[in-house]
């Protein structure tokens, strides 16, 4: 099976999640990568939250199983705010 700890998507998350920690050991002080990094993960947040609202509003959805009105308020905010954040570290 393509899931779990052994499919590709796990392992690359995982790769991704020790980037910034292994080329500082590895480099030292790699200013630029780790703006890199930060920037990657400023600019994920803002995806994740966009997936969730389009995906937990989708009509393929039961109406009972959809999003309510508290949950859409509180992702959208979110979603301002992180996208703000993407746009204020991607602008320096």
């Amino acid at each position: 099976a393509p899931g779990g700890q052994q499919g590709p998507a796990y392992r690359g998350w995982a790769a991704y999640l020790t980037l910034g920690s292994i080329s500082a050991l590895i480099f030292g002080r790699p200013v630029r990568l780790v703006f890199a990094y930060t920037i990657v993960g400023a600019l994920f947040f803002p995806f994740v939250i966009g997936t969730l609202l389009w995906l937990n509003n989708s009509k393929r959805i039961q109406g009972s199983l959809r999003s309510g009105i508290l949950v859409n308020a509180v992702l959208g905010a979110g979603l301002l705010l992180f996208g703000y954040l993407a746009v204020m570290s991607v602008r320096g």
